[in-house]
């Protein structure tokens, strides 16, 4: 279970991260409408060229892919959580080494985007759009509402929130270790 949760809690703190920056975020109302389209609340914005339409509905497909992982990861965490939670040296070890692993894999990926955000982007967008349809004129509609800062700015966020999040797990994984060795007789 210990490995499993090193490899989940990451990925379910990302992926909330990702979620609450989204719903918290201010953003324009050509970016509030193409968000409520990729998270199948609106229909495709139609001043877009048919590049940019097919794009948006890649991204849609992308958004509800991370949902399924979002809802079979927290599954995971639950099932861990309800057979370790009678034991407390082992949910705190679950936090501990989960807490870490989400904050060498966030740092690691902050550092990758430190060196070059643009190589990141690039690799991010080759591996989500397989068939290329994600490059667009600077002038185009698309990269004039969500130019390369407002992926920046989303990214900082949501690293941040997520070594946040690590960095309680962590923590808690302390406090529960030290809360059960007080309980010794």
């Amino acid at each position: 279970m210990l490995a499993v949760s090193v490899i989940v809690l990451p990925v379910l703190l990302l992926l909330v991260s990702f979620q609450t920056t989204l719903f918290f975020s201010t953003l324009t109302p050509g970016q509030e409408e193409v968000m409520l389209y990729v998270q199948d609340r609106a229909a495709v914005p139609l001043n877009y060229t048919t590049a940019e339409q097919s794009h948006l509905q890649d991204v849609q497909k992308v958004f509800q892919g991370v949902d399924y992982i979002f809802y079979a990861v927290l599954l995971v965490i639950v099932v861990i959580l309800f057979y370790s939670i009678k034991n407390q040296l082992q949910l705190s070890k679950l936090c501990w080494y989960g807490g870490i692993s989400t904050v060498v894999f966030t740092g690691i990926l902050l550092i990758a985007m430190a060196l070059s955000f643009e190589s990141s982007f690039t690799l991010f967008h080759t591996i989500f759009f397989p068939q290329g349809n994600w490059t667009f004129p600077v002038e185009s509609l698309l990269i004039q509402t969500f130019p390369l800062e407002f992926f920046i700015s989303m990214g900082k966020m949501i690293f941040l929130q997520t070594v946040l999040g690590g960095s309680l797990f962590i923590v808690g994984g302390y406090w529960l270790q030290h809360a059960s060795q007080n309980r010794r007789p």
